[in-house]
């Protein structure tokens, strides 16, 4: 048990996300970074770094941090639901399937920040090595 649960948190913290996927990703964010951390009262380093470490705490004011980065990037509609194509259309690396996934993964989740915070970690985590 102690050997699995070594496993995963070395592999947790080995992931990484590719140079040009956090240059794309860092550059979608940025313009919403200081009015996102500001709402969700988040700290500004780890927002600012959370692709370059691959660290999203799982805390409900980073939850709705995301939440404000869905909105000010049109990844939800105006019911609050997930906007597929539009993030189909942003999401450097995005690919169908992966949205499919992430987004079944997600579905039942009713609580909207839980929900996006669940999304880009779904996502993430099949984009990193």
């Amino acid at each position: 048990m102690k050997l699995i649960l070594l496993s995963l948190l070395v592999t947790v913290y080995t992931m990484r996300l590719d140079p040009v996927v956090i240059e794309k990703w860092e550059g979608q964010v940025e313009p919403y970074l200081d009015a996102c951390v500001a709402i969700a009262d988040v700290d500004w380093n780890i927002a600012k770094n959370m692709f370059r470490n691959v660290h999203l705490p799982d805390e409900g004011s980073f939850h709705c941090y995301i939440k404000c980065l869905y909105d000010k990037l049109s990844f939800l509609n105006s019911n609050q639901e997930l906007n597929e194509d539009v993030m189909m259309e942003k999401v450097y690396a995005l690919t169908p399937d992966l949205l499919q996934l992430c987004v079944s993964e997600s579905g039942p989740i009713e609580d909207i920040c839980l929900k996006t915070y669940n999304m880009t970690r779904c996502i993430i985590k099949d984009i990193a090595d």
